[in-house]
């Protein structure tokens, strides 16, 4: 009897035992998956560094006798810095993140032009240089996958993406400096500066496409993420029904180009998990 008791015993806690495992082993996989998915947010703050891409000329001055070619403006290439900042929402699983970043950004870049009238005889001749720094404000709503391709503490990743921009606001600013050379010497001529609003020489938004690279870094329960990206814009950003709106700017010849945006971007974000408070628990 005592035999069959303990018989009766081991067999049960066998199948305990066993029972405890298995359910052990599916609360690990359980786990293991549940950890594998996260939501940050936080916030985006960087610079931007933006190029005009002129795909069409235009002038406020029609030539008559001579190459119109002359009247080109002459961009600059990368070198004003504009900033943004916003919100950085974060679904990530895997390795794979899918990001959006709503955020405000204001864009800068420059141009200049040379005017100049000569004396038929050429003993007589006056120059003008005009130097633009326009400045266009957006709200921009990029949406961003991301692959983590190592799985470190510091995370190295690439993304891609695409991205669309309504403009809110613009502003141009015109330095003018003159040469007169009429008088038998050079008198340089401080003409002085011309701000004015544009925002209706623009339409209303801009798309593109953009790619990076990036790594991010866990500390506390914070994630500090550094991005360096590329935008691509695929649309004349020019209203071509405003072009000549503006007669301040016409009077002294300056009508818009239609052109493309180029920027390259530097940021850094600060996101935090919503699903875990304790860093233990965050996902890997």
């Amino acid at each position: 009897m005592s035999r069959k008791i303990l018989t009766s015993v081991l067999c049960s806690l066998l199948v305990f035992l066993s029972t405890a495992m298995v359910k052990g082993q599916s609360r690990q996989d359980y786990l293991k998956e549940f950890l594998s998915t996260q939501w940050w947010l936080g916030v985006k703050i960087g610079t931007n560094l933006t190029t005009a891409n002129p795909t069409q000329r235009f002038s406020g001055i029609t030539p008559i006798n001579f190459d119109a070619n002359t009247l080109d403006k002459s961009y600059g290439s990368f070198d004003l810095a504009g900033v943004f900042a916003g919100l950085d929402i974060t679904f990530y699983h895997k390795g794979i993140s899918i990001a959006i970043q709503p955020n405000f950004r204001r864009s800068r870049f420059s141009y200049e032009n040379d005017l100049f009238w000569e004396s038929e005889e050429g003993t007589e001749r006056f120059e003008s240089r005009m130097d633009h720094e326009q400045k266009i404000d957006f709200f921009d709503f990029p949406v961003l996958v991301k692959y983590d391709f190592l799985k470190t503490k510091v995370r190295p990743y690439v993304m891609g993406g695409a991205y669309i921009s309504f403009v809110t606001n613009a502003e141009k600013s015109v330095k003018i400096s003159q040469r007169d050379f009429s008088s038998g010497t050079t008198q340089n001529i401080d003409a002085g500066e011309l701000i004015i609003g544009v925002r209706d020489n623009f339409g209303k938004f801009d798309y593109g496409v953009m790619g990076g690279i990036g790594a991010s870094y866990d500390f506390w329960n914070i994630r500090a993420v550094l991005e360096g990206s590329y935008r691509f814009g695929l649309t004349n950003l020019v209203n071509e029904n405003n072009r000549f709106l503006e007669s301040q700017l016409t009077g002294i010849g300056d009508v818009n180009d239609d052109f493309e945006l180029k920027s390259i971007n530097i940021s850094l974000s600060l996101v935090f998990p919503l699903r875990f408070i304790s860093k233990q628990f965050q996902a890997f």
